[in-house]
């Protein structure tokens, strides 16, 4: 188990973990450097249980990797059960795990069903397919109900190491986490074991909860590993059919971000895109010192004399949320009301409403609008001319589009390559603090 700031999750989590471990099993926890005092609640309360302190934030891929590499020295050792610090074990999720790696022995790894922490019976997702052209994930079961343990297992490309059971003797021959520090290292690990012959499962039986919410506000740090590492991933692992049109295709998208980005002056996006481009290009992974985001702004005042506020964000419903929430304690007497993109007319209205906008808002929302605020990295901007400011932003958005078509071409042949002879797996050689 990695832990890294897990404090609030520690207790229920290790306890769950305990439980269902059988005599013959240990419990290795990772702290990954944290801050919020994890180690010492950790030492206090489960001084019997080893610790392996990093010393510094490793990523989930680098902490994981940390434990394997401990794990493998044990020459009993057959399985490996990786588990994030934010989750509820389930009675009985690693039994039908161990049942299935034994059922198939060409099985690498087996994944729980995740559940939501708070919804029980909503799942977050069981394992997940790429998409044949583009190489997105497509979560399996996500948002939908929970599914009945009977359900039998599914073969998938992809297992999240939220609760992942994987046959050691496997990684041998696969290597570890490459260097990712987080997001998309998971998931390349899979497509490596694919392509070596091995299979994956997802099985529903086996079921934890995550803490976990999809509606996570955009932030430039979340954007630099994401983009960098599924450009990474795209150059090793072209999908079946897009082949790699798909990395073509995703370069342009990253190019049409940089520079439109520029063009608004969303400067530490801008930054954070560029950034996320020139370490894909150049192999340097692992964790990368990034400019830290401005502190959040005040509301503006004027919005607490208006009758409505409209928040239109699209593509951001993290921030929706939490701007939503942020008007409802500073002024609840005054309503305000998310606009969905699906939504095909402007909300009801007796006056005339403010509106919080991103920058991709829709036109009603300008016109109808008596005062318009452009919410960006937590800072608000006043629009005084919402509409014109509107249309420049979609001729922006084509400029963008074309210029990127051009540029995206050379970044393309120098990906192919850099990464034509794969990723050497990340393994840690470093001395810890403590040694398990």
């Amino acid at each position: 188990m990695v832990v890294w700031n897990g404090l609030p999750f520690l207790a229920e989590g290790i306890a769950s973990v305990l439980r269902e471990l059988r005599p013959q099993d240990d419990l290795l926890i990772i702290e990954n450097g944290s801050t919020d005092g994890s180690a010492e609640w950790l030492r206090q309360n489960y001084p019997d249980v080893a610790l392996l302190q990093t010393g510094c934030n490793l990523g989930g891929a680098g902490g994981f990797n940390a434990g394997m590499a401990i794990a493998l020295r044990c020459p009993r050792c057959r399985f490996i059960w990786l588990l994030d610090n934010d989750i509820i074990v389930e009675p009985g999720a690693l039994p039908p795990l161990l049942d299935q790696l034994a059922i198939e022995p060409n099985a690498v790894a087996a994944g729980s069903q995740i559940c939501l922490y708070q919804q029980p019976n909503i799942v977050q997702e069981i394992g997940a397919l790429l998409s044949p052209w583009l190489g997105a994930l497509q979560q399996r079961g996500a948002g939908g109900p929970r599914q009945n343990p009977d359900q039998p297992p599914a073969l998938v490309d992809y297992l999240a190491a939220c609760s992942l059971l994987i046959r050691s003797a496997a990684l041998h021959a696969i290597g570890f986490f490459p260097n990712f520090f987080i997001y998309y290292d998971d998931v390349e690990w899979g497509q490596r074991a694919r392509r070596a012959g091995w299979t994956l499962w997802a099985v529903p039986a086996s079921v934890i909860r995550h803490h976990f919410s999809g509606l996570k506000p955009v932030a430039a740090w979340r954007e630099y590993y994401r983009k960098r590492n599924r450009t990474v991933f795209l150059a090793l692992h072209p999908p079946r059919r897009g082949r790699q049109w798909a990395l073509l295709a995703y370069l342009i998208h990253l190019h049409h971000l940089i520079l439109y980005t520029h063009w608004r002056g969303h400067t530490l996006f801008h930054q954070t895109y560029s950034a996320a481009r020139h370490d894909a290009l150049t192999g340097q992974l692992g964790a990368r010192e990034l400019s830290p985001p401005p502190p959040p702004a005040s509301l503006p005042t004027s919005l607490q004399t208006c009758a409505m506020v409209w928040i239109d964000l699209p593509g951001q419903p993290g921030d929706a949320q939490l701007l939503a929430c942020r008007l409802q304690n500073s002024t609840p007497a005054i309503p305000c009301q998310i606009i969905d993109a699906a939504q095909s007319s402007c909300p009801a209205s007796t006056s005339r409403p403010a509106a919080i906008v991103g920058d991709n808002y829709r036109l009603h929302t300008a016109w109808h609008a008596v005062i318009v605020y452009r919410y960006r990295d937590g800072q608000f901007t006043l629009l005084r001319h919402p509409i014109r400011d509107h249309i420049i932003a979609h001729l922006l958005h084509g400029l963008a589009l074309l210029a990127a078509m051009s540029r995206a071409i050379p970044d393309f042949q120098r990906l192919r390559t850099r990464y034509r002879q794969g990723l050497t797996p990340f393994i840690p050689n470093k001395t810890y603090k403590n040694k398990y």
